[in-house]
Order: C-alpha cells, then sequence, then structure tokens
C-alpha cells in the first residue's frame, strides 16, 4: 500500500531535503522534492499527493504563506509541518491554517514514520 502513496517534500535545505526524501522512500513511499515555495506549486498543478512536509522559513515564500496556496490547490491534502525555527504562534498559525502536524527538526525517522503512517490511516478511514 505505501508504495503506492505519494509525498511531497517542501524544503530550501538540501541536505534535509534529501535525508527525508530517502528516509520516506526507504519506507515504500513515492517522494517528489521541492526546494521553494514556488516550484511546489507548479509541482502540485501536474500532481496528486498523499501528503506534504512542509518548511517554515524558505527564501521565497514563508511555509506558513504557502500552506493556504497548498489548500486552494487540494483542499484535503494534510501538510506536515517540519521546522526548526519552533514558536507558539507559528504552532499555533499552522493549525489554524489546516496544518495536521507540526515537528521540530531534526526529528527521528520512526516517529516521523509513524505520524506519516498515522495521518495516512486516518485519511483512508476516517
Amino acid at each position: 500500500m505505501a508504495n503506492q502513496l505519494r509525498i511531497l517534500v517542501i524544503d530550501d535545505e538540501p541536505f534535509l531535503r534529501l535525508t527525508l526524501g530517502a528516509i520516506l522512500q526507504k519506507a515504500g513511499y513515492q517522494v517528489i522534492m521541492a526546494e521553494s515555495g514556488k516550484s511546489a506549486l507548479l509541482i502540485m498543478q501536474d500532481h496528486i499527493f498523499d501528503l506534504a512536509f512542509l518548511d517554515l522559513k524558505m527564501p521565497d515564500i514563508t511555509g506558513l504563506e504557502l500552506l493556504p496556496k497548498l489548500h486552494q490547490i487540494d483542499e484535503d491534502l494534510p501538510v506536515i509541518i517540519l521546522t526548526a525555527h519552533a514558536s507558539l504562534d507559528s504552532a499555533r498559525e499552522a493549525i489554524k491554517l489546516g496544518a495536521r502536524d507540526y515537528m521540530l527538526k531534526p526529528v527521528e525517522p520512526a516517529t516521523l514514520l509513524l505520524r506519516v503512517s498515522e495521518i495516512l490511516t486516518e485519511q483512508t478511514h476516517p
């Protein structure tokens, strides 16, 4: 089942993007990576995703600015914020804007994969 599920990773930091992509691919997910908000929006025009990871701090658009734009394209897309720049205000705002979760970098791969599995299971079995 997992090999049919597609995840979008949006992060401007190449090492993190590639590491997260590798963790998800090893777990059997199809992964497409975007290095900016602008590229993520272009990618979403051509692909359907089951879940997205979104960084808060990016040079072209912040994650909080991008989140509603992602939901304009796919209102049901579950988005996990993954950030090294956490604050209570940004966490509240992310949830208010429709993020499914808010996780702090670095995150243990097992914790990350468990949360992905939980969210995807909720999506398919509401």
